[in-house]
């Protein structure tokens, strides 16, 4: 069952990406836009990873 949801919601996404004049703001279709929201997660995860791993190094140093 879950699987043929999944299609028919992929078949259904695939439907309105045509449906949709690629000038208005949902023309740029919605995978795309959770993507980048998944890549900013990512980036800022490994952002405030390394802002640790610098003050932790500095720490062991004792500069900070």
């Amino acid at each position: 069952m879950g699987h043929n949801f999944l299609r028919h919601l992929r078949a259904s996404e695939n439907d309105a990406r045509q449906r949709v004049d690629p000038g208005t703001f949902w023309g740029c279709d919605r995978s795309l836009l959770r993507h980048q929201k998944e890549n900013v997660m990512n980036s800022i995860i490994w952002l405030v990873g390394a802002v640790v791993i610098v003050i932790a190094v500095l720490n062991l140093v004792g500069f900070a």
